[in-house]
């Protein structure tokens, strides 16, 4: 079982989307929180040599701020299911361009993969997978077992129309665009919490 894990605009709908490169995986085309996860190959009789993955809701460890009891119980969940946890972790500058997540929020998301990094499987940078994607892909088939039946760098050619939620996945064919756009627009909207978010900047080799 693989769970993908983020702070919101890091790439986890990419990522999900790209592990259709990767054959015997059963994808959830949608996002499900971790305790409907880990019973679903139970309710939906999924066999035993399938993969199941899925990716994070809003209300996840790695991807927001959480409250401690909830965050403590998903973590166990992790722990008690063996659950592959892969992250994805992109540049906050870049992150939070839109205004759609706080800047907070993609700083909690950081520092919880930090302090728990022995419960993360694999971490994944969002400016790896554009620009090395076939790289990213040989060190998840590495880490989780997994065999490659496509490249990522041919995405989405390898997808189906019904595998992409809709159809919509052309919009985020793999570029650079996506990287760098305003690395100064932190700056004004993070007020006092410049410091402590270029301090995990530095940390992830961003600064």
């Amino acid at each position: 079982m693989i769970y993908i894990t983020g702070c919101a605009k890091s790439g986890t709908t990419l990522l999900r989307r790209m592990f259709y490169a990767f054959g015997e995986s059963a994808i959830i085309n949608e996002e499900i929180d971790i305790d409907a996860f880990v019973a679903l190959p139970k309710n939906q009789k999924i066999s035993d040599d399938m993969v199941l993955i899925g990716k994070r809701t809003v209300s996840t460890v790695f991807s927001n701020i959480m409250f401690p009891t909830l965050m403590e119980h998903q973590l166990n969940v992790i722990r008690e299911n063996g659950i592959k946890v892969v992250n994805i972790i992109r540049d906050g500058r870049d992150a939070i361009l839109n205004g759609w997540i706080s800047c907070d929020r993609w700083i909690a998301s950081l520092e919880q993969a930090e302090q728990y990094k022995e419960d993360i499987a694999a971490t994944v940078y969002f400016e790896d997978l554009i620009r090395k994607p076939d790289e990213v892909q040989q060190y998840l088939a590495d880490t989780l077992r997994l065999t490659a039946h496509a490249k990522f760098g041919d995405y989405p050619a390898f997808m189906h129309e019904e595998d992409a939620a809709g159809g919509h996945y052309k919009k985020y064919q793999l570029s650079e665009d996506k990287i760098g756009q305003n690395l100064e627009r932190y700056k004004k909207v993070c007020p006092g919490l410049q410091s402590q978010f270029d301090e995990i900047l530095k940390r992830h080799g961003y600064l």
